[in-house]
């Protein structure tokens, strides 16, 4: 295609974070994901995301969508297109620094436990008591 000059395919990369703070914008544009580490550690390198969001993933649990990224309803050329000329107009506005203590927070370690201490008080203690 001719790209050679403007896109490398780096390979296996052991560690991720260096890219991806360099990034401007992370683009998940998956017709079907679940809870994706890749988008999670971009949010943790304060990186605004731009991700598909219906029925089959969950990226509008991650994504606020304006502030910590875009999202887009599906995974078309259309779509997609869109949703990266809404970015170049809108990311620069995004605090990244906000994106980063946003994600530490929301998907800490500690909320997940939180979380799943929860679940099992919810169902475990109604069968003690």
């Amino acid at each position: 295609l001719g790209l050679e000059n403007i896109v490398t395919l780096a390979g296996h990369v052991t560690d991720p974070i260096p890219f991806l703070s360099c990034a401007d914008l992370f683009v998940l544009c998956s017709r079907f994901e679940g809870m994706s580490n890749a988008m999670l550690e971009a949010l943790y390198c304060g990186v605004p995301v731009l991700a598909t969001n219906n029925r089959e993933n969950s990226a509008d649990e991650f994504i606020i969508d304006g502030k910590n990224g875009f999202l887009v309803p599906a995974c078309t050329v259309e779509q997609i297109t869109q949703g990266l000329l809404r970015a170049l107009d809108k990311f620069w506005v995004l605090d990244k620094s906000w994106i980063c203590r946003d994600a530490k927070d929301r998907f800490s370690l500690a909320r997940y436990e939180e979380g799943y201490i929860d679940v099992f008080e919810r169902l475990c203690f109604p069968l003690i008591h």
